[in-house]
């Protein structure tokens, strides 16, 4: 990949994340995005996440709840601790 490619990708996930940000305020989810570069990873827990310790302590039901609303609208977000693979075309 090019470095225009990368800069999509960059841009792809900060538009993913805030829009995964905005969709868990707005329903008054406690979360963080922990994000680097264009990876990211959504927890539910007002805590921060810094490590498999406190990652854990998420409220695994709640995002049993997001992971299946995001793959009925066609996101296949990964389960449990790993981050999120993103396959989209230009648009």
């Amino acid at each position: 990949m090019d470095d225009a490619a990368y800069s999509r990708l960059d841009a792809t996930a900060d538009r993913v994340s805030a829009m995964a940000d905005e969709a868990l305020e707005s329903a008054g989810l406690p979360h963080r995005i922990n994000k680097v570069s264009n990876l990211f990873s959504v927890f539910l827990t007002d805590a921060p996440v810094t490590d498999f310790a406190s990652a854990s302590k998420q409220d695994t039901k709640a995002f049993s709840r997001f992971f299946h609303a995001a793959l009925d609208a066609g996101l296949c977000w990964p389960q449990r601790l790993r981050g999120l693979v993103l396959l989209h075309g230009p648009g």
